[in-house]
């Protein structure tokens, strides 16, 4: 039987061979995730699930088509529909896998946005776990500071203006921890 370590391993080759850039994103939000949540809540919370899930959090792209991950210019609407379908396939490829229920669904919930306009659902405020609004920050920190294949990676201050301009997204509290840790 095949352990939730050889099951990391397997993705992260499968990730590493398809899409490095994001092996090293999903890395990122897991080691940045639990350095965050150790701060910000110090020992209330299951680290290695919120580790786990931060790891696992868009394994749903591993299924999506290959070009529009590696798009250059602007997606269309109906690209980014299909672009938001990998948290309900991540959802869909771990669920079976019995990793807990707050690993599977920080995976499905965490472009959910406090305000409500995130998605797959448009969850509100605490009704997203807690899980899913620690990785949404980190999870858009790190996109935004990381080349991608249609713009260079911002600097850690125009990231800071950006996710400022949204803080709508996120969960109020957690946001103000987050940056005062980052300074």
């Amino acid at each position: 039987m095949a352990t939730i370590g050889d099951l990391l391993t397997f993705i992260s080759r499968l990730e590493l061979l398809r899409d490095p850039a994001l092996s090293h994103h999903s890395h990122n939000v897991s080691d940045m995730a639990v350095r965050f949540a150790r701060s910000a809540l110090g020992s209330n919370l299951d680290f290695e699930r919120l580790k786990l899930a931060a790891r696992l959090h868009d394994v749903g792209k591993l299924l999506l088509p290959q070009k529009l991950l590696n798009r250059t210019g602007k997606l269309t609407m109906e690209e980014f529909e299909v672009i938001k379908k990998h948290t309900t396939l991540g959802f869909d490829l771990i669920a079976p896998m019995k990793m807990g229920q707050s690993v599977d669904d920080t995976v499905l919930y965490h472009h959910e946005n406090y305000d409500g306009s995130g998605y797959p659902f448009g969850l509100v405020g605490d009704a997203i776990p807690i899980e899913a609004r620690i990785i949404r920050i980190v999870d858009m920190y790190d996109a935004l500071i990381s080349t991608r294949p249609y713009r260079a990676g911002y600097s850690h201050q125009d990231a800071a203006h950006i996710m400022h301009e949204n803080q709508h997204f996120f969960d109020p509290v957690f946001f103000t921890e987050f940056w005062r840790i980052q300074k």
